[in-house]
């Protein structure tokens, strides 16, 4: 119940639709009771007691109840469906609010496939009992309660009698309800690793392809289906004991007090027409009573959803806004380490247990870099490189110590307005599956389509984009499997170029594309650079020599700082690593 009393405290924003749909409820099941009195008048009182003449008018009043009964029922299901359809709108759109907030760490452990069940199939399965759910609960109680009353004024010892089984069903719920509801929680579960194994496959499909691997991702995704349908079938096979059994209570139930009504009105204590209204009635009872146990079933499945959705909602965001964050101003481009350590601590997928951290990333590094200066990055795969790159855009928050920009510690500053003048040109390119000149517009949305061409002129891309079949409106297809990888690149530094920022961040930017794009794109991100506060990873000597302050990086601590001409009189690691790269020679000038 506390999940689906959270659910429902999402509806406040629609409370007067509600409570005009819960009007139209109560007069609808009045309107549904009141036919039964007519035809206990129409026996008793019509044909019983031959007074013809009353016949028209209780016709007449039943047809006036059903016609009445039928627009109060039209109009309570559009006021329910319009807030059904507004509630999964909104908790969507909660949803996606939360995950943009969630910090890396969160999508170290989570699957992209398991959240996208989170956003679709789980809120389908909350919104068909928040709103559904809710309205057919309370349409049956109210049922229940009415009939209950309508019995015991009929004829007391009938009406007592009737409500037996009430006492039953409730007990055979309570142990279905223990019995289902570790195995719907389980399917849900499920669920989220089919969709994510489903995604893994579709989003590597050319990989699978080049090792010809069909067969046996067929089979690994045989098995997570496998394991789906063996819960469901055993969810079906409970439901599958209660229902029928709960019928059978209903109908053994109605057919004994039916007996004994009709031992009543033989012992004068009932009267024919009270009878018939009591087998009118009934079905507003029994039937309830039926519908109540699927109501339950409902009820059960978007606990298990509602858990996993609460699970996003309520995970720790541990990078955000600071109540007092200030917007950056124009920003000069210094930038601070001030001894900042950071551990990459393993997050569990919904951020409630976090283990011992492990091996520092970076330890009390402790750098600056002055307006327009290029500062760049060298050191082992694991040295810490990216990570510095994490922390100037607030990806995380450093452990201990702070980085500063333009001597602000950026924790005070407003996310989006730091990263919107931090730029980062990634080694591992994603364009969108949208046009190119949307991809290229993405930092700056409002651009206009000279801007996007002079962007793209300015990256080397303007030639190759021309070429394509729709120019600058060509699709580029999921991630961009459409083009290249140095034409994906060449896109980013467009994109770059167009978004502007007065600091540059370059991860290994001409590392994975071919010679000749390497060459395109060297020169673009010069032109890039220029005016910049740059912070550069990459192993390319031409870059690292031009550089103001070189950084050589191991095990998350800077071993030796300085320019090249200093590095190499050094003798150190860097000398070491130029001296591999250029097949023995150190290079001096």
């Amino acid at each position: 119940m506390p999940v689906i009393l959270r659910l429902l405290r999402l509806l406040r924003p629609y409370r007067s639709r509600i409570l005009l749909g819960f009007l139209c409820l109560v007069i609808d099941v009045v309107t549904e009771l009141t036919p039964g009195f007519i035809w206990l008048a129409i026996v008793d009182k019509a044909v019983i007691a031959k007074r013809l003449e009353l016949l028209p008018w209780l016709i007449s009043a039943l047809i006036g109840i059903n016609f009445v009964e039928m627009m109060i029922s039209g109009a309570r299901r559009r006021l329910l469906e319009s807030v059904g359809q507004s509630f999964v709108f909104d908790l969507r759109q909660m949803l996606v609010a939360k995950l943009a907030r969630l910090p890396l760490a969160f999508y170290g452990e989570a699957q992209t496939g398991d959240l996208l069940s989170r956003v679709s199939s789980d809120v389908e399965a909350v919104q068909e009992v928040v709103v559904s759910g809710t309205d057919s609960l309370l349409a049956n109680l109210l049922r229940l309660l009415g009939v209950a009353v309508i019995f015991c004024s009929l004829n007391w010892k009938l009406g007592l009698a009737t409500l037996s089984p009430i006492i039953v069903v409730g007990i055979l719920l309570r142990l279905f309800n223990k019995q289902v509801k570790p195995i719907y929680a389980r399917s849900r579960q499920q669920l989220g690793a089919l969709t994510a194994r489903l995604n893994d496959s579709l989003a590597g499909v050319r990989v699978v392809k080049g090792f010809a691997r069909e067969l046996e991702e067929n089979e690994a995704f045989r098995k997570f289906n496998q394991a789906y349908l063996g819960t469901n079938l055993e969810g079906i096979r409970k439901r599958s004991t209660l229902f029928p059994f709960v019928g059978f209570v209903v109908s053994f139930t109605n057919t004994i007090l039916l007996g004994f009504g009709t031992w009543l009105i033989v012992h004068g204590e009932f009267t024919l027409g009270g009878l018939v209204a009591y087998r009118t009635y009934g079905r507003y009872f029994y039937g309830p009573m039926d519908n109540l146990t699927q109501i339950n079933d409902m009820m059960q499945r978007a606990i298990a959803a509602g858990t996993r959705i609460f699970e996003v909602i309520d995970a720790s965001e541990t990078v955000s806004n600071q109540p007092d964050a200030l917007p950056l101003p124009d920003l000069q481009g210094r930038i601070e380490f001030r001894n900042v350590s950071f551990h990459y601590e393993h997050v569990g997928t919904f951020a409630e247990d976090l283990e011992p951290p492990r091996e520092a990333a970076l330890d009390e590094v402790s750098f600056q870099v002055e307006p327009g200066q290029r500062v760049a990055l060298i050191g082992e795969s694991g040295a810490g490189k990216s990570t510095i790159m994490a922390l100037l855009t607030r990806m995380w928050d450093p452990t201990e110590g702070q980085v500063l920009m333009d001597g602000v510690d950026i924790k005070t500053l407003e996310l989006r307005s730091l990263r919107r003048r931090v730029v980062t040109v990634p080694q591992d390119t994603f364009l969108f599956a949208t046009t190119v000149g949307e991809n290229i517009r993405f930092g700056r949305p409002n651009a206009t389509v000279g801007e996007v061409e002079e962007a793209a002129c300015a990256a080397n891309a303007h030639e190759f984009i021309e070429r394509l079949p729709n120019g600058y409106d060509t699709v580029v297809g999921e991630r961009g499997v459409k083009l290249s990888g140095g034409q994906r690149q060449r896109i980013s530094v467009a994109r770059a170029f167009l978004a502007g920022g007065s600091i540059l961040l370059l991860d290994e930017a001409t590392s994975a594309v071919e010679p000749e794009s390497e060459r395109l794109i060297y020169e673009s991100l010069q032109r890039l650079l220029r005016g910049k506060t740059a912070v550069i990873a990459t192993h390319r000597l031409s870059t690292i020599r031009g550089a103001d302050l070189i950084l050589v990086l191991s095990r998350g601590r800077i071993v030796e700082r300085g320019t090249h001409k200093q590095l190499i009189r050094e003798r150190g690691l860097y000398a070491r690593m130029v001296e591999q790269q250029s097949g023995g020679e150190v290079l001096v000038g």
